[in-house]
């Protein structure tokens, strides 16, 4: 049967007769009779969106690719979800696709029923988007597999699929990998990583800049806060006299401001802390920044080390494409997270939170699964 023959069945009218000999190209007896055979398949699944024609001749494909393509839809219709349009199905990748349906079909139903929710969400194309990410390197097959794994592991736990990529999937599925399942309980972290700078050292001293001293080349001036920096400085006795400020600053309107900060003694006034930690001294000093660091930052580092050992709700988060392990120590309000970078697995942050409930309740929006209560 030609295929404006099988057109008629779906009611589908407006195409040129020319059209349809192009179409017939695409098709060998075998698809023809099979197209045939489900045409009401076809109407129920993707109502009726066939009357595009260059859609329907992207779905059909060359010779035998349409029962393959058939197939899929079947598996995808059945257990994932019967809100399809032509638009979606017809440009996906078919051989992921099939072994995406492979994997399917053999699910028990609760597992079958999560990738339900998760389509109801997202879209069939999200879907094979993490399970075969752009850019994924090595064996597609065996990455699919385990990456679907995780995927159900997550969704069981109750983790929200739009915070979940292809990129995110991928960070996922590496720690889950290095044992960071489920419940499976976290010692701590045993060093820090670069996270989004070049170096771990860099990574450990742009974070004391930003958190202790409220200064970052990084980020934006609301994102720094004096308050949060002064909280530090006083967790780590922080300590700063005016005679080895007072060679770090070239404008003598600045000195005359900056002396107000300091007793008459020369130290830095412990009240005034978050006052001068709101002015620019620090970020139009390269050399007191330089100063501080010396100073500090290995203080702080050390603490985030130490603080992680006993951090509560720890737990896998996904957002910005990465997954992370992150947790809190309630007594002093701090929030530690970390990752796997080019490094290793390691601190990326660590900062006081200055609405940890707020900050909570966001994370928790973004918890794949816990690791330890």
């Amino acid at each position: 049967m030609d295929t404006k023959s099988i057109a008629v069945k779906f009611n589908i009218i407006g195409i040129d007769d020319k059209l349809y000999v192009q179409l017939d190209t695409y098709m060998d007896g075998t698809s023809s009779d099979w197209l045939n055979q489900h045409a009401g398949l076809f109407i129920k699944s993707v109502n009726q969106e066939f009357k595009k024609f260059n859609l329907l001749a992207r779905f059909i494909g060359k010779g035998g690719e349409l029962r393959k393509r058939c197939e899929c839809l079947r598996v995808t219709a059945t257990h994932l979800t019967d809100k399809l349009d032509l638009a979606t199905i017809a440009h996906l990748n078919l051989d992921n696709w099939a072994l995406l349906c492979g994997r399917v079909e053999p699910l028990v139903l609760d597992d079958r029923n999560l990738l339900r929710s998760f389509c109801g969400k997202r879209k069939i194309s999200d879907l094979l988007g993490l399970i075969f990410p752009v850019g994924l390197v090595g064996d597609a097959a065996a990455y699919a597999s385990r990456s679907l794994v995780v995927l159900l592991y997550a969704l069981r736990n109750g983790g929200d699929p739009k915070w979940l990529s292809g990129d995110s999937m991928k960070s996922l599925v590496a720690l889950f990998d290095a044992g960071r399942t489920p419940q499976s309980g976290f010692h701590s972290f045993t060093q820090w990583g670069a996270a989004n700078y070049n170096t771990v050292q860099e990574n450990i001293d742009g974070h004391f800049l930003k958190h202790v001293c409220a200064y970052s080349n990084k980020m934006p001036a609301e994102a720094v806060f004096p308050s949060e920096a002064a909280w530090w400085w006083k967790k780590f006795d922080l300590n700063l006299r005016y005679d080895q400020v007072l060679p770090c600053i070239t404008d003598p309107g600045d000195r005359n401001v900056l002396q107000s900060f300091f007793t008459k003694s020369g130290d830095i006034d412990r009240g005034k802390l978050e006052s001068f930690l709101g002015t620019e001294t620090i970020k139009n000093s390269a050399q007191l920044q330089s100063m501080l660091i010396g100073r500090g930052a290995d203080i702080y580092r050390k603490y985030a080390l130490s603080l992680s050992k006993v951090m509560a709700r720890v737990a896998v988060t996904c957002s910005s494409g990465k997954a992370f392990v992150c947790g809190y120590h309630f007594a002093d309000e701090v929030f530690i997270c970390g990752r796997i970078d080019a490094n290793g697995f390691g601190i990326s942050s660590c900062y006081k939170s200055l609405n940890l409930p707020k900050k909570m309740k966001s994370d928790e929006d973004q918890r794949m699964w816990l690791l330890r209560a």
